[in-house]
């Protein structure tokens, strides 16, 4: 998304017109590392392939909800360092008892496959002088700098590692509501455990996009190769897509991370389809649809990076665009919630005092207010629910609101 945003800013920058305009259609993303507020999450995939069991999932999940809160503090102050993230992958993959981590399907050989033929052929062992292929991909000189070429070498992470959890979120967005609409495919192969699809649907459902509720909502089909949908022999579906205007995800079940190189005959087909007229959409899979609350981990208010302020916002709550986001009028004001107990409860008990009548007739008109907003939401049930816990007497009614992602609509 960098990258495609960066053209965009320069496409359109009236000041300084550039000299020549770069159109842009779409772009696929494989496995994309784009919000790791979202994505170092290894937890559920860990446990949904049988790898941990509860109590170890609740131990990764205290540890996810660590890193987020160091991930928000680090955004704030750079000096700070974003702690145990790193472990949320490397206990899970660890406790697999030696699965590769980005292809748990693959134990004790090499992955890649054919990662040391490629290895040598970039470096110029195979098929003479190396010096034609470097000049080629531009990287004279890139020796001196990170060693002869592996697949994955250490030098280029360890000098952007610190910026390993700064995402990308921002561009992301401003590049789907770009007036062009680029089509923006994000592919998973479902045996990646690091990037892995379950946190990367995560990270979609919670951008800060104005139809981000539509689009996890939209329906999805089970994909099919051109091939198998013209055979008279039911085969298996490729891949498994939803796709809401010009955001398209897509899972791959077969592979992991080298999506091109595991599975090159899906891959071609995929990107054929993606720059073409044809769709990710085979046969619409038959199950109601709910907005997944569940992305939140339970009893913890961790995806709001201030969750005493989540009425203020106008968008999706995200640690990415605290600039974004506007100080609340004086309506507004008058009924956010107070601040939460402690930082690990999800609740914000809001107190609300006022005489015997017009203390009743204010709270009544609250949350009638609220279940006609929530009603009109198009995520249908879940945004915000209320509930009288106690009532000490007729002048002091306390409510206790469970905050959920998205409020745009409720303020």
């Amino acid at each position: 998304p960098s990258m495609i945003d960066y053209i965009y800013r320069k496409n359109d920058d009236v000041n300084s017109p550039p000299t020549i305009q770069i159109p842009i259609a779409g772009a696929a993303l494989g496995n994309p590392w784009t919000d790791p507020f979202h994505q170092y999450a290894a937890a559920d995939i860990a446990y949904g392939y049988g790898f941990i069991d509860n109590a170890q999932k609740a131990h990764l999940d205290d540890l996810e909800v660590t890193c987020r809160k160091s991930i928000i503090a680090w955004m704030k102050d750079s000096s700070s360092k974003p702690r145990h993230c790193l472990e949320l992958v490397s206990k899970a993959v660890k406790a697999s008892g030696g699965a590769k981590s980005y292809n748990i399907n693959v134990w004790g050989t090499e992955y890649p496959p054919g990662k040391a033929t490629m290895e040598s052929y970039l470096r110029g062992e195979i098929g003479g002088d190396s010096s034609a292929i470097v000049k080629s991909l531009h990287l004279q000189g890139s020796e001196n700098f990170f060693g002869r070429y592996s697949e994955c070498s250490d030098p280029p992470y360890n000098a952007l590692f610190h910026q390993d959890a700064l995402g990308v979120v921002d561009e992301l967005v401003r590049v789907l509501d770009h007036p062009t609409k680029p089509r923006i495919l994000f592919y998973f192969g479902m045996a990646d455990f690091v990037c892995n699809h379950v946190s990367g649907e995560k990270m979609l459902n919670a951008l800060p996009w104005s139809r981000a509720p539509s689009w996890a909502l939209a329906e999805r089909y089970a994909w099919q190769l051109s091939e198998a949908r013209s055979s008279s022999t039911k085969a298996a579906p490729a891949g498994y897509a939803k796709e809401f205007e010009n955001l398209v995800l897509l899972k791959i079940p077969e592979a992991g991370h080298m999506l091109p190189l595991e599975l090159p005959e899906v891959t071609l087909e995929m990107m054929r389809t993606l720059l073409g007229p044809g769709c990710f959409r085979g046969s619409v899979q038959q199950l109601d649809r709910v907005y997944p609350t569940q992305m939140y981990l339970p009893g913890q208010c961790v995806d709001c990076p201030n969750c005493d302020d989540i009425f203020r916002n106008t968008i999706v709550c995200s640690p990415t665009s605290p600039t974004n986001i506007s100080p609340p009028s004086q309506e507004e004001a008058s009924i956010l919630p107070e601040a939460p107990k402690s930082s690990d409860e999800r609740t914000t008990s809001a107190v609300l005092s006022k005489g015997a009548v017009i203390g009743a007739a204010f709270t009544f008109f609250l949350i009638m207010s609220i279940y006609t907003l929530v009603s009109s939401d198009p995520r249908k049930d879940g945004a915000i629910k209320l509930e009288a816990k106690e009532v000490v007497n007729a002048e002091k009614i306390k409510i206790e609101m469970s905050v959920l992602p998205d409020t745009a609509e409720m303020t």
